[in-house]
């Protein structure tokens, strides 16, 4: 899984000097791969379409091919796993490829072009190495004042993991970190940053998220880990989690930690597997807590956002809301009186949610 993730991180970064298609061949896509991270351009053609392909489906990148007839014809994700369709996709003549508006975004928390595995951690290759948090939020927090944009620091620490040591022995220890890190990676991609701060602790930040989305990334990472069976004992843990948001809390990035570490440290002195924000009441009576997302921008799509929604969706591309760059969902319906569908449109982040008439 981590030669994978490392696979899909170079990918991104070998495409982000071009605004549009890169055409490309396997043998070129590696040559860009070398440049970045020398260690995954001997990928296998499996492994290679498989990054490709699962960035596609996380609509962090665009795939097409021109056919005979110089149309574009995108990737059938129907298909992906039909092995002459995928062979005949990508290794006869070339392919196209291209970054979407959330995969730029994604590349604002990739390390430096010339990265290799030791911006990562040794026993969770992951998440980023605790030496490069404090200066990768500074800049992040700087960015975010510039912007006038919000960002929300997470503080994880695994509960009861000096027991799970004790009783099971370090080995089984260093699963239940890989296994409860790979959950935080996870829910994290995409969206922004997720380091091992040290020992059983984790730390994430998500820049442009405000308070209510730092709020549901942290209960859905929280009850991920909660859910899961870890490690080769079948093992379940939980988490405490601190939440601190610029600029409610903090508009420094020293005094955002801070508050984040002093809001995980009690939700542990609270019952533990909590979410706290910092400083809000202790009036707290359940480890659960509503999970809420952003609010719909009031008045609905444009005319002309809903033009080009339709246009991407009819010539095969993935539309994404114009409030937040999130990848649209999509249902067609069609009638006899129509020439063309009717689209319903809903956004998994914001909430948006238009129906949008077909011509007749």
């Amino acid at each position: 899984m981590a030669e994978t993730i490392q696979l899909e991180k170079s990918i991104l970064a070998a495409l982000k000097n071009s605004d549009d298609w890169r055409t490309l061949e396997l043998a070129s896509l590696r040559n860009l791969l070398r440049e970045i991270n020398s260690s995954v351009a001997a990928a296998s053609i499996s492994l290679l379409t498989d990054a490709i392909l699962n960035l596609s489906a996380e609509g962090l990148l665009s795939v097409q091919k021109q056919d005979y007839t110089a149309h574009p014809v995108p990737f059938d994700p129907q298909r992906r796993n039909d092995e002459t369709y995928r062979s005949a996709f990508f290794t006869r003549d070339s392919f196209q490829l291209r970054l979407t508006h959330e995969g730029r975004r994604t590349l604002g928390f990739l390390p430096p072009e010339k990265a290799s595995d030791d911006h990562f951690d040794d026993k969770i290759p992951t998440l980023y190495r605790a030496k490069y948090f404090e200066p990768d939020l500074e800049g992040a927090v700087k960015e975010a004042g510039e912007r006038g944009e919000p960002l929300s620091l997470l503080m994880l620490d695994l509960d009861h993991f000096k027991t799970v040591n004790d009783t099971h022995g370090h080995p089984i220890g260093d699963e239940v970190l890989r296994g409860c890190g790979e959950i935080v990676a996870k829910h994290v991609r995409g969206k922004g940053k997720a380091y091992r701060y040290g020992g059983e602790e984790f730390t994430v930040f998500l820049p442009n998220f405000g308070l209510n989305e730092g709020i549901a990334i942290a209960e859905e990472t929280r009850r991920s880990i909660e859910a899961a069976v870890v490690s080769s004992r079948n093992l379940h843990i939980t988490a405490s989690v601190g939440l601190a948001c610029f600029p409610e809390h903090a508009t420094v990035a020293s005094e955002l930690i801070k508050r984040a570490d002093e809001a995980m440290y009690r939700a542990k002195a609270l019952g533990r597997n909590l979410v706290r924000v910092s400083g809000e009441s202790e009036n707290i009576q359940s480890p659960t807590r509503e999970v809420a997302r952003r609010e719909p921008t009031p008045g609905g799509l444009s005319d002309e956002e809903v033009r080009d929604i339709r246009k991407t969706y009819f010539r095969g591309g993935r539309p994404e809301c114009p409030r937040d760059g999130a990848i649209l969902e999509i249902r067609k319906f069609e009638t006899m009186a129509q020439r063309t569908p009717t689209l319903l449109v809903r956004c998994p982040l914001c909430g948006l949610s238009q129906i949008t008439e077909g011509s007749s």
